[in-house]
């Protein structure tokens, strides 16, 4: 081989070779707003389609605002792209946090779908994070971020049977929770996994008694947060309590 034409093709190989490197940064942004879901005739719903253009796990964070929805992230391109398509549910009727979680391939085209039950006279709006985080996060911040937010959106598979709970979920919800409360997480985050995880306790009926003490923990890390993020949580400024009414009720299980 002519060794000038060597370095050329050195240099292609280890360029095809790398990661795709994504414009967005580890732990940014792709969606940041209000969704308001349209009725049709069986459900309520909405789509947004997003490109993501480097390897990357993408999670949604979806504050359902008491418009109870259950979140689905797919790969509409390419087809047959790493994960496919993940649907999670909390089982707590509107009044928490869903969170999927799905790892892609750059150059993709992602769709994130909420689907929710007519509940009310008009559609209700939900509001969702849509973030990208490297598949292999350079910071420890992001690396207990992501994957505390992965086993939550594990834990909640909306799927799951009361096996399935027993055998993982719970498992990967105390992964979550700990992952979230570390001095790297998101202490708003974790009191909220406390708070899905009593639901997956009373929905499933799995532990009356450790649903309610995780729904009083909830509480107690609810009113923990500083003032700036109660502020910024419903669930933690409700007539002007520390910790809503609905935290209440969680924690008046089964005596």
């Amino acid at each position: 081989m002519n060794c000038r034409l060597c370095w050329p093709l050195v240099g292609l190989f280890l360029v095809a070779g790398c990661a795709r490197e994504a414009n967005t940064p580890d732990g940014g942004f792709l969606l940041d707003e209000d969704i308001t879901l349209v009725r049709g005739a069986d459900l309520d719903s909405a789509q947004r389609d997003i490109s993501v253009d480097g390897d990357s796990v993408i999670i949604a964070i979806v504050d359902e605002m008491l418009t109870d929805v259950s979140v689905q992230l797919s790969i509409e391109s390419p087809v047959g792209g790493s994960g496919g398509a993940v649907e999670v549910e909390n089982h707590f009727s509107g009044a928490g946090i869903e969170v999927a979680a799905l790892e892609v391939p750059g150059d993709s085209r992602i769709r994130l779908t909420l689907l929710g039950p007519h509940d009310t006279n008009a559609p209700g709006r939900v509001h969702v994070h849509l973030r990208r985080f490297d598949v292999t996060s350079k910071t420890f911040r992001f690396t207990a971020e992501r994957e505390g937010l992965r086993a939550w959106s594990s834990a909640t598979n909306a799927g799951f049977r009361v096996s399935d709970v027993k055998k993982s979920a719970l498992a990967d919800m105390n992964r979550a929770i700990a992952s979230l409360e570390s001095a790297q997480g998101d202490a708003r985050l974790a009191a909220q996994a406390r708070l899905i995880k009593a639901s997956l306790l009373s929905y499933f009926r799995v532990d009356w008694r450790e649903a309610r003490a995780e729904a009083q923990r909830a509480a107690e890390a609810f009113a923990a947060l500083p003032q700036r993020a109660r502020r910024a949580d419903w669930r933690a400024r409700k007539d002007g309590r520390r910790v809503p009414s609905i935290l209440h009720r969680a924690a008046a299980i089964r005596r």
